[in-house]
C-alpha cells in the first residue's frame, strides 16, 4: 500500500508575506544611519581621590561659593570633623577645609536655612544638631548646636515637611 500526501504547497501568489523581519531590518538600518557617533555619545569620566581625612561615613554635593561646578563635603566620624573640598575648575578639587564637629558627624545636610540664597550645613552631633550658615565662598560660621531631644540622631534630611515654605531639617 502506498501512502500518498498531498502537497499544500501554495503559490507564490497566495502566500502571505512575511514583512516582519524586513521591516525590522529598515528600522535597525535607520537607528544605526541616525545614531550619534560613540565618541559624542560617550562622555569621558576621570577619578578624582579625595583626602576624607578620617573615615567619611556621609557625603554631600552641591554648588557652596557660586562658582557653578558641585563642592563635595564628608562627614568624618574619626577625626570629629566635616571636610570641604571645593572645585577647581579643571576636574579637580582643592583639599580639605576642615570644620571642627565635636561629637562624631555621621550624616550631613545642604540646606539653605535662613533664606539667603546660600547653602548652609547641617551635621547630627551627639544629642543636638550643628548647623553652620554658608558664607557663599565656599566657607561656613562655627557651629551652632541645637538641642535634640531623645535619642541620638545619625540621619538627617531636609525639605518644607510643614509646607510653610520655609526648610525644615530631620534627623
Amino acid at each position: 500500500m502506498a501512502l500518498i500526501q498531498r502537497s499544500r504547497t501554495r503559490p507564490a501568489a497566495e502566500r502571505p508575506r512575511r514583512r516582519a523581519p524586513i521591516a525590522l531590518a529598515a528600522v535597525v538600518a535607520l537607528l544605526l544611519a541616525f545614531a550619534p557617533s560613540a565618541s559624542a555619545a560617550d562622555p569621558t569620566f576621570s577619578r578624582a581621590n579625595l583626602a576624607a581625612d578620617g573615615s567619611p561615613l556621609d557625603v554631600a554635593v552641591g554648588d557652596l561659593n557660586g562658582d557653578g561646578r558641585p563642592d563635595v563635603l564628608s562627614a568624618n566620624s574619626t577625626t570629629n570633623r566635616v571636610s570641604v573640598h571645593l572645585a577647581d575648575g579643571s576636574g579637580g578639587f582643592t583639599g580639605p577645609a576642615a570644620m571642627p564637629i565635636p561629637n562624631g558627624p555621621q550624616a550631613l545636610v545642604l540646606v539653605d536655612l535662613d533664606n539667603d540664597g546660600k547653602r548652609d550645613l547641617a551635621v547630627p552631633n551627639g544629642n543636638s544638631v550643628a548647623v553652620l550658615l554658608g558664607d557663599g565662598d565656599g566657607g561656613f560660621s562655627p557651629a551652632i548646636d541645637y538641642a535634640t531631644p531623645g535619642e541620638v540622631p545619625v540621619a538627617i534630611a531636609a525639605g518644607d515637611f510643614n509646607n510653610d515654605g520655609k526648610r525644615d531639617v530631620a534627623l
